[in-house]
């Protein structure tokens, strides 16, 4: 079976500076430059990218191959293209907030902080929040 993966990603800010990796919300969202407002332009270089089924990303088989494993690995895969082996921050809001915490448990010898916002832990309570509850208002 032949399976075809492109990840579409952009850097923003300063090519010499810190290395935020941004994970956008979703799932089925997508990054966007005002994502990278959140940082420090001058000093950092902010890469975003639109997960694998996501925005201007592109797989062959988005329903089955498309699961957080893959997602983080995904992520760690665009770091190595890039080059990028020391440690780095990483941030990330609602669902993006999810991926990153799951990123630094994979992978906690490359990342040295984190940027969450709008923490979306995808448990059952939150899942049941997001479905229904927050319907009633």
């Amino acid at each position: 079976m032949y399976f075809r993966l492109l990840i579409f990603f952009q850097e923003i800010g300063n090519p010499k500076g810190e290395v935020v990796l941004s994970f956008h919300g979703g799932p089925g969202g997508r990054s966007k430059v005002s994502h990278a407002e959140y940082y420090n332009l001058k000093k950092q270089r902010v890469i975003l990218f639109d997960q694998r089924g996501s925005g201007k990303s592109k797989a062959t088989d988005i329903i089955n191959l498309n699961d957080t494993k893959r997602l983080i690995k995904d992520a760690k895969r665009l770091l190595e293209y890039l080059g990028i082996n020391e440690p780095i921050s990483v941030g990330g809001g609602s669902w993006g907030s999810t991926l990153a915490l799951l990123f630094a448990i994979k992978y906690p010898k490359l990342v040295k902080n984190l940027y969450l916002s709008s923490v979306f832990l995808a448990r059952r309570e939150d899942m049941e929040w997001m479905l229904r509850d927050s319907g009633l208002f």
